[in-house]
């Protein structure tokens, strides 16, 4: 089985915000937000003004600045990895674009899964694989059958 598809920097950018917001992290910097817009919101009722506007523009960083910041990183990300070929065989899968080619037996396979409209696939050299499902057309059904029987 072969398979072209190219992924785009929105794909890599709702995985990249899904594992960050889902992780101790994610959890970490929705508290510190909150807790910076409350501390805003006192100086403001106490008549300091520049103090509380300080720390509404230190709180809009996670939830505004940085997922910006994420998707000017992955639509550079996206440049490097276009026109993208898998090509599947009973000892493992085949990735290839212009500049280089890795093949995988699916022994090393870890994980394998769809999330978010892409199927990821991780192996044990920590490497990750995105095939967005959009891409796949009327394959999808085929290679999500064989690859879960194989993986």
């Amino acid at each position: 089985m072969e398979i072209e598809y190219n992924v785009n920097a929105f794909d890599i950018w709702k995985v990249q915000m899904y594992k960050l917001y889902t992780s101790f992290a994610g959890a970490i910097n929705v508290v510190f937000t909150g807790s910076m817009m409350f501390t805003g919101l006192t100086f403001i009722r106490h008549e300091r003004l520049g103090i509380g506007l300080l720390f509404f523009v230190l709180a809009s960083w996670f939830p505004l600045i940085h997922p910006f910041l994420v998707f000017n990183h992955t639509a550079q990300q996206a440049k490097r990895i276009q026109n993208m070929k898998m090509s599947i065989s009973d000892g493992g899968f085949t990735i290839s674009n212009v500049l280089e080619r890795t093949t995988t037996p699916f022994a090393d396979v870890v994980f394998s899964g769809e999330k978010l409209g892409v199927f990821i696939i991780q192996t044990k050299n920590r490497h990750s694989y995105m095939i967005p499902l959009k891409g796949l057309g009327n394959q999808e059904e085929a290679f999500m059958k064989f690859f879960t029987v194989k993986a």
